[in-house]
């Protein structure tokens, strides 16, 4: 991210609910974006819920749950 000079913003959850929360704040931006996912099934499950225009983020997931059921189900 820094070699290429990348412009991010990162988010940290507080609580239950906060990632959709986010996910939903991030949404409404009248801009495409990226939304990078660092969790695990119930963080991703969140965000995933909040994403109320799935069309304007691509979204990433990095796996970093104590379960991670999803990742290993998709071969991540």
């Amino acid at each position: 991210i820094k070699r290429r000079r990348l412009v991010y913003e990162a988010f940290f959850t507080e609580h239950r609910g906060h990632a959709a929360k986010l996910a939903r704040q991030i949404c409404q931006k009248s801009r495409e974006d990226y939304l990078i996912v660092i969790g695990g099934d119930g963080t991703l499950q969140e965000v995933l819920s909040g994403l109320s225009q799935p069309s304007t983020v691509t979204l990433g997931y990095i796996p970093a749950g104590s379960g991670n059921d999803f990742a290993r189900s998709m071969n991540i």
